[in-house]
């Protein structure tokens, strides 16, 4: 038995994802509005030189992801943000390579806000001690590793990476496979708008005397310590990104979505 490879197919593939890509972010990015008129698919063949077949897909792909309406008979529009399905690989990818938009910042972050508390509170009742154990030996080893980085330049992709690890591990602890995947889904929307390159060491020892904070309140069950160490972990860390990683632009739009001691809240170092 023999593989087909289908060349043609595999390129028109690529062709369509691409325009897709190209389209979903006029669309995220608001230079295509709420119920503007989405070229058919023949204006989409002649202005990036594709198929009717690769526009037809063009069009098909950003249907299936929330951000135009067709009708038939009727010409496409693109629709409101709240139909946009913002976990379609589609939107993320859009969302991502336009640095978030204030609004669309402040909302994620509002979600990411809640599910994580929600998956705390969860971890401290369900966890295993050996997942418990595992999220210390994290939280441990990137407070040790921060305290030894004096005279080291910041690995910015390793304190992303291990910050990743830190929550995703609390959130499977959770014992909720929706919700682990849905912490996943929304921190890595949020990691292009991480002012993680503008902390100081200073500041992530702070972070990481955080977490090491909320992983000791894990291993101890103590539901209510988890919670608010992480409330107060988060409410910093959303502040901080917020006011560094958007425009003052940006910022007044989302300004009042936030209580003022969100970007103040800071705990200080105990040595």
């Amino acid at each position: 038995m023999s593989i087909s490879w289908d060349d043609e197919a595999i390129e028109q593939e690529r062709l369509h994802e691409r325009v897709a890509r190209r389209m979903a972010r006029d669309i995220v990015s608001g230079r295509l509005q709420e119920g503007d008129i989405v070229p058919p698919a023949e204006l989409i063949a002649q202005k990036f030189a594709v198929s009717r077949t690769v526009g037809r897909e063009v069009l098909q792909a950003l249907s299936a992801a929330g951000l135009i309406d067709v009708k038939h008979g009727r010409k496409s529009t693109v629709a409101p943000a709240k139909e946009w399905r913002f976990l379609e690989d589609l939107v993320q990818q859009a969302i991502s390579r336009e640095q978030l938009a204030g609004s669309l910042a402040a909302d994620l972050y509002e979600v990411r806000r809640l599910v994580e508390i929600a998956a705390t509170e969860m971890c401290a009742t369900r966890a295993s001690d050996e997942q418990l154990d595992h999220i210390l030996s994290l939280a441990q080893r990137m407070h040790d590793e921060a305290e030894d980085d004096e005279d080291e330049p910041l690995d910015l992709r390793r304190r992303v990476t291990e910050d990743l690890e830190f929550h995703g591990a609390i959130a499977e602890g959770s014992g909720n496979l929706v919700l682990a995947r849905l912490v996943a889904d929304v921190r890595r929307e949020l990691v292009p708008t991480w002012a993680v390159d503008q902390l100081d060491l200073s500041e992530v020892r702070d972070v990481h005397d955080a977490h090491l904070t909320i992983a000791k309140a894990l291993r101890d069950r103590d539901v209510a310590a988890a919670r608010s160490e992480m409330a107060r972990h988060l409410d910093w860390s959303i502040g901080t990104t917020l006011r560094r990683a958007l425009s003052e632009e940006q910022l007044e739009t989302v300004d009042d979505r936030w209580r003022p001691d969100w970007r103040t809240t800071k705990k200080p170092r105990q040595r």
